[in-house]
């Protein structure tokens, strides 16, 4: 019986450098976005998946810098409405933004509804004042927030 010849595998060494439309890393999977400004303008597609996958598996979006450069304003700007709100979660404020910002800026599509129903009853779910139509409140004054910052659609 001969013996097999197999592949050699180097684990000390990193993996290569892989760059796309998304950034680089070394594995080759990164969903920031590409900070290279040659590249094309991003279609409301990309805009509308990229806030997305910003959103957590349970329905939530968290309020933190990724949210923020995605809507276009600063963090800190985002999070001002909690200093006036000391009962409301960062949490239920980012997943409320998120709603607000997709609904205002991008109306209602089946692109995101979803992703906005997930996170309405998630705010239902985790905030007070609570039950099925708890969310309303909380959306209500992120629509009110982002219609005052004059954003515009990425």
């Amino acid at each position: 019986m001969q013996p097999v010849n197999s592949p050699s595998f180097s684990f000390g060494a990193p993996p290569p450098q892989v760059s796309s439309a998304f950034g680089s890393s070394p594995s080759g999977f990164s969903f920031a976005p590409n900070s290279n400004p040659s590249t094309k303008p991003r279609s409301d597609l990309d805009k509308v998946t990229s806030l997305i996958s910003l959103q957590n598996a349970d329905g939530s979006w968290a309020l933190n810098q990724a949210l923020a450069s995605e809507i276009g304003i600063s963090l800190d700007q985002l999070s001002s409405a909690l200093k006036s709100n000391p009962g409301m979660s960062g949490t239920v404020w980012g997943t409320s933004i998120a709603i607000a910002f997709l609904e205002v800026l991008f109306g209602h599509t089946k692109l995101w509804v979803l992703s906005a129903e997930r996170g309405k009853k998630w705010i239902s779910n985790n905030s007070s004042p609570g039950g099925k139509e708890g969310w309303k409140s909380w959306v209500s004054m992120a629509t009110t927030a982002v219609k005052g910052w004059n954003l515009k659609p990425f």
